[in-house]
């Protein structure tokens, strides 16, 4: 009776001590997995903060780039500007401006034959000009020629000059004569034509003209240096029979 005592006694301890064993194994295995889920939580968490962190990062340093290269634009910007130099308004831009006014208020008709020299027998149609009546100056007021070309077959300027103003010209009357055969000179040379643009007109003649040479009333020879500035030798003349005579 006592052995059977004792024998229940051991397997009730031996009970107790499997039932302790399995709730400590329990035990440890859920610290386990609550340990082990803690960790890959933690570690998700810690990249996905370092993710962050990095795309904080980079997104810094593209906002300083273009901040850094907006600047560079913005700096090279006001170089330029500083860098530009205010063109000066110069005598030949004055020219141009006074002929672009000029030419703009005329009709197309008046524009071709202004860039035209030509002799008063064919502007009138008649056989030989003798007088500037009423027939030249209808004529010209017809065809806004840019000057007239005479020759000895026509009758003498300056009988033209008394004829229609009431005295014989003056010098500068002569000074007008040569810068009409300067002109006509430097539109043969340029080859500039009437439909050209004012623009190329003018700088065709630009160049034209220090390439040119003429003997006018006031002078032989004369040449134009890149200045515009006349260069021509002495001239002297004497008016004889109503006409221009070098002496």
């Amino acid at each position: 009776m006592a052995d059977k005592r004792e024998l229940s006694r051991r397997e009730l301890r031996k009970k107790r001590r499997i039932r302790n064993q399995i709730l400590t194994y329990s035990s440890f295995c859920v610290i386990l997995i609550a340990l082990l889920v803690g960790i890959v939580l933690g570690g998700r968490t810690l990249y996905t903060y370092s993710e962050e962190k990095h795309q904080e990062k980079v997104l810094a340093e593209e906002l300083a780039a273009m901040e850094e290269s907006m600047s560079s634009v913005e700096a090279e910007e006001d170089e330029t500007e500083a860098e530009e130099v205010v063109e000066e308004y110069t005598e030949d831009d004055l020219l141009k401006d006074m002929v672009d006014a000029s030419i703009g208020e005329m009709s197309i008709e008046d524009r071709v034959a202004g860039l035209f020299l030509t002799t008063p027998e064919t502007l009138t149609g008649v056989g030989k000009v003798t007088v500037a009546g009423d027939g030249m100056e209808k004529s010209l007021a017809e065809y806004a020629v840019g000057g007239l070309v005479f020759t000895e077959k026509s009758v003498s300027p300056l009988s033209l000059g008394q004829e229609k103003f009431g005295e014989i010209p003056n010098q500068f009357a002569a000074d007008s004569y040569d810068a009409i055969c300067a002109i006509k000179a430097a539109i043969e040379k340029s080859g500039v034509k009437p439909s050209d643009s004012v623009s190329d007109i003018c700088e065709g003649l630009k160049a034209a003209f220090v390439e040119i040479s003429i003997d006018g009333l006031t002078g032989a020879g004369i040449v134009w240096d890149a200045a515009g500035e006349p260069n021509k030798a002495p001239k002297a003349v004497i008016i004889e029979n109503g006409a221009y005579k070098a002496m």
